[in-house]
């Protein structure tokens, strides 16, 4: 039996305010392998990202450029992409919001939805990161 969803990876270097996102899992939405599609982002999330030592290899090539990412939903039900890294916003990595209304999002949540992996996170924890920790 197969999963329906193995994991969510960001690529480290794509395209300026671009993010190119794989899903890999036994759902083809537009790929063989599951998922892709470009989100847009910051220029500091797309500095950041190129910066990502790569850790996943691509789903169309045995070349590793991504890192890994998660679909994040609030107790308020926004929604936030959880990219794994150094420390940029988030003790994680980088958190960034989404447009709910975005094709993308709608199917990247869809998927993610479908698999059980979307990730629960209390709002006010995942914002109170700062680089260099917090002020006692």
């Amino acid at each position: 039996m197969s999963e329906i969803m193995k994991r969510i990876q960001v690529r480290t270097k794509h395209a300026e305010y671009q993010m190119h996102i794989q899903i890999l899992g036994s759902i083809n939405v537009n790929r063989e392998y599951g998922y892709a599609g470009e989100l847009r982002a910051p220029e500091a999330v797309i500095e950041w990202l190129a910066k990502q030592e790569p850790v996943h290899k691509s789903a169309a090539s045995d070349t590793r450029l991504y890192v890994e990412a998660e679909a994040v939903r609030f107790k308020d039900n926004t929604n936030a992409f959880l990219i794994h890294g150094t420390p940029l916003n988030n003790e994680s990595g980088c958190l960034l919001g989404v447009n709910p209304e975005s094709p993308v999002v709608m199917q990247m949540f869809d998927y993610a939805s479908q698999a059980d992996t979307v990730r629960r996170m209390d709002k006010e924890h995942a914002m109170s990161f700062t680089i260099g920790g917090e002020e006692e």
